[in-house]
């Protein structure tokens, strides 16, 4: 079970390992993300009464203030560098690739000590001239795991539980994007969603 589902997760987006195809991927997580931000925010609204201020502010969670807008415009360029630049460098490096490497490690060390035939029952094999496993990622659920925690952590350590519904998503979703195109596009994905959040979110939910 946990493996199809890992194999299923990766089976979505474009395969192709090429500038273009990375575009590809950083437009499905982005537009992922904007989908279920959209839907949440209407659930919240017309099912939970949640007031447009308080999903504002849900979703500015730790990245600029929205009560002070005089000191947000004196500090804007700050504000921007901080959500659009530094942000995305550092959380994607802390939340997704250094989790998503370890699991990746764990796995290593596992399946390297399974003997042929369980491997092949997992779906997965050690390549030994290069050190790393191949096959139908990678079967053992750890990749799963640490793309589940990780997410739960960024949710919470952006405010409360109901923040696993915004931020906790995303995160699962650049984790996704981290696997399939690397760290550099789950960073560009994650700063052009900042960037919607400083700017685009503000105007929407007036």
């Amino acid at each position: 079970m946990m493996r199809s589902g890992i194999k299923g997760l990766m089976e979505f987006g474009n395969h192709e390992h090429s500038l273009v195809g990375n575009l590809k991927n950083i437009y499905t997580a982005f537009s992922v993300i904007l989908i279920w931000t959209i839907v949440v925010t209407v659930a919240l609204t017309a099912l939970a009464g949640v007031g447009t201020n308080e999903i504002r502010a849900l979703l500015a969670a730790k990245i600029f203030s929205v009560t002070a807008p005089a000191a947000v415009q004196v500090s804007v360029f700050l504000n921007f560098f901080l959500a659009c630049i530094f942000a995305p460098l550092w959380e994607e490096l802390a939340y997704r690739y250094v989790p998503l490497g370890l699991a990746k490690s764990l796995e290593i060390i596992l399946v390297r000590g399974f003997s042929h035939e369980i491997r092949r029952n997992l779906g997965v094999e050690y390549d030994y001239s290069r050190g790393h496993l191949f096959g139908s990622l990678k079967g053992t659920g750890f990749v799963l795991f640490a793309m589940l925690l990780s997410s739960i952590v960024f949710g919470l350590n952006h405010g409360s539980v109901i923040n696993i519904m915004f931020q906790g998503v995303s995160g699962f979703i650049f984790a996704w994007l981290m696997i399939k195109s690397g760290y550099w596009s789950a960073v560009i994905a994650h700063s052009m969603w900042n960037f919607m959040l400083m700017f685009g979110m503000p105007v929407i939910l007036k």
